[in-house]
């Protein structure tokens, strides 16, 4: 115990709870160990600046799809991922890929009112 107090006391004192103080006190008798350990799991293939890049890349060409928007992202840095982590690391960024909306077809009544202009008559009716 940390000078001669018990688990409540020090629970007590420093406003957290007693199995928490059980557990660090614990952990640093057996590991030395007061931080956060290792965790766990497969490494990212890219770094912080890397995202950042794929990020900037993409909202400069925001009709970019992924496998070309890949291409890109590895002639510049290296970095050798699927397209898949690419949607991932778009993703967790805020970037969601969208199709574009269909637009609605026209209805006869409204292609006659056009017939005035064939401009705007081409851009509606493609």
């Amino acid at each position: 115990m940390i000078q001669g107090l018990g688990y409540r006391k020090i629970s007590k004192e420093t406003g957290y709870g007693v199995s928490a103080i059980q557990t660090t006190i614990w952990n640093h008798k057996v590991g030395g160990i007061l931080g956060e350990k290792a965790r766990s799991g497969r490494p990212r293939e890219s770094t912080k600046r890397e995202d950042r890049t794929l990020v900037q890349k993409s909202l400069a060409d925001r009709h970019l799809a992924n496998p070309p928007l890949k291409a890109e992202w590895e002639l510049s840095t290296g970095v050798d991922v699927s397209t898949r982590t690419v949607r991932r690391r778009l993703c967790e960024n805020g970037l969601k890929g969208c199709r574009a909306r269909e637009k609605p077809l026209v209805a006869q009544a409204q292609t006659q009112k056009l017939d005035c202009c064939p401009m705007a008559k081409s851009t509606v009716l493609r």
